[in-house]
């Protein structure tokens, strides 16, 4: 028989998705609801709102249009395209009657 063990302390089973994802997986979650506590309250902070808010909350400037970037005249172009040859033919069927 196979046994999962869950720590609600350090936050990890040995299934490992909650220790990578950060979010309690379906072992975690049952152990969370026997104890009588709320499996939100486990999520990593990554994922709440208060953190989606913190990080945005900081203005982001608009980059200035396609007409102000500086011009660049480069004397090399694009690399040269290699045409392979054809695709090889397939052998014919050879079946002896």
């Amino acid at each position: 028989m196979d046994t999962l063990n869950v720590d609600l302390e350090p936050r990890t089973c040995t299934c490992n998705k909650w220790n990578l994802t950060g979010i309690p997986c379906c072992h975690a979650i049952s152990c969370i609801y026997f104890c009588h506590m709320e499996a939100e309250d486990f999520v990593h902070e990554c994922y709440k709102k208060e953190t989606y808010l913190k990080s945005y909350s900081v203005s982001i400037p608009p980059i200035q249009g396609e007409r102000h970037w500086p011009k660049i005249h480069s004397p090399k172009g694009p690399p040269a395209t290699k045409i392979g040859p054809d695709r090889p033919r397939r052998k014919q069927d050879q079946r002896s009657s």
